[in-house]
């Protein structure tokens, strides 16, 4: 068994990640399929874990690329998986040997999958499912609206290509009532009523992101891709409320030193905090390579037995200090909360997402890279990850046991 101590540590509950699935599964309805994207390793959360706490729950998880399906299917996740970004090509004979849905972006692509399956050994007739990207207005992959039919109809002839799906991406769906969201889906909408004056029959369409699921009924069509909302979060101020979300994430460490620092003294590199008066300062074991970005020196507040506690001075590449000379007590050892753990009054995302000058996503996928990662679930605590070398970056963490 794999053994290794920081103090640093991202605690997420898996109980709060269904609890989530469960209220979007109440907004939408039972007959819509659900798709959580994984992607980024379930952003931040860790893939493997996430997904075998919600596959019983939904019908389909969305990943990035291909290597990202091949880590869930090696970790013992059956459910369809859709690759949305695709394949270059190199990747399909993995692709097809894990049973990996690819996103088609265009003819060329598609033509590339049905070779590969003819050529698979032994399964010259193996269909492989696609769910083909039409560029709707995203700009960024996918088969032009305007040609998206025609396109659609050649790629259907190919051998050993099922169409399963047709779906299109939302550039603005966290804005109320937005021009170009409702745009969007009304191109949408007219090249599926194309596709079937056509007798094109395609069993999956999908748009719906966290945003549209929240604010645009019209576009749930018959599957939804909730990213952020399943982690807890809500895609717009605005939109808080909507449904009742548990955030399922806390991050936090230990103070490793305290010191007594006299008026005039600096602290940490570039001297960007003079102590005016005398204040005791405590450096914990956290910095920017964890994701807690430089950006937020000086301004980020923390928490100490339940008191807050600034961030003073330039945040290091592992280390930054706080400020807790009017906290009583506080001594060594004792738990920071970074963020997240509301009932104890840590830092929500949205906050640093405001001090960092980003998104809520960015914080996610960034904050505690390196942090041991422990998984609850009804109290309980998971298995040690015993594989090293299939999950290098998830070395030490805690995950539940496979089914």
């Amino acid at each position: 068994m794999t053994s290794f101590y920081r103090p640093t540590i991202a605690e997420i509950h898996l109980d709060a990640i269904r609890a989530n699935i469960s209220q979007i599964r109440k907004m939408v309805g039972p007959t819509r399929k659900i798709m959580p994207i994984v992607k980024s390793n379930a952003y931040g959360y860790g893939a493997i874990p996430v997904a075998r706490a919600i596959e019983p729950q939904v019908e389909a998880l969305g990943v990035a690329f291909v290597y990202e399906g091949v880590e869930l299917r090696r970790g013992g996740i059956r459910c369809p998986i859709l690759v949305m970004g695709g394949s270059l090509g190199d990747d399909l004979p993995l692709a097809l040997e894990h049973e990996l849905t690819l996103a088609v972006r265009d003819w060329q692509q598609a033509a590339l999958i049905s070779q590969a399956a003819r050529q698979q050994a032994g399964r010259e007739d193996r269909m492989v499912k696609v769910h083909i990207e039409v560029d709707t207005g995203m700009g960024r992959l996918g088969i032009p609206f305007r040609q998206a039919a025609d396109e659609i109809a050649r790629i259907g002839e190919l051998a050993n290509i099922e169409v399963e799906g047709v779906f299109s991406h939302l550039a603005t769906s966290e804005r109320r009532q937005d021009d170009f969201t409702l745009l969007q889906l009304e191109r949408f909408w007219a090249l599926l009523a194309e596709l079937e004056r056509r007798n094109i029959h395609i069993p999956i369409k999908h748009i719906a992101n966290s945003g549209a699921i929240l604010q645009y009924p019209e576009s749930w069509f018959d599957m939804v891709r909730p990213g952020l909302l399943i982690y807890g979060l809500y895609p717009a101020p605005h939109l808080a409320g909507v449904i009742p979300l548990q955030f399922p994430l806390t991050v936090k460490t230990r103070i490793m030193q305290i010191h007594q620092f006299e008026a005039g003294d600096s602290i940490s590199y570039g001297r960007t905090f003079i102590c005016q008066e005398p204040r005791r300062i405590a450096a914990i074991p956290v910095g920017y390579a964890d994701g807690f970005s430089r950006v937020c020196s000086n301004r980020a507040e923390v928490k100490v037995r339940g008191e807050k506690a600034q961030v003073v001075g330039t945040i290091c590449m592992d280390m930054c200090m706080i400020d807790v000379t009017d906290i009583p007590q506080v001594q060594v050892g004792d738990e920071v909360i970074l963020l997240g753990g509301q009932e104890e009054g840590g830092a929500s995302v949205e906050r640093l997402a405001e001090l960092m000058g980003t998104i809520s996503y960015e914080v996610l996928c960034s904050f505690g890279r390196r942090a041991r990662r422990v998984y609850l679930d009804r109290g309980g605590v998971g298995e040690v990850l015993r594989d090293e070398k299939d999950f290098g970056e998830n070395r030490g963490t805690v995950f539940p046991p496979a089914r």
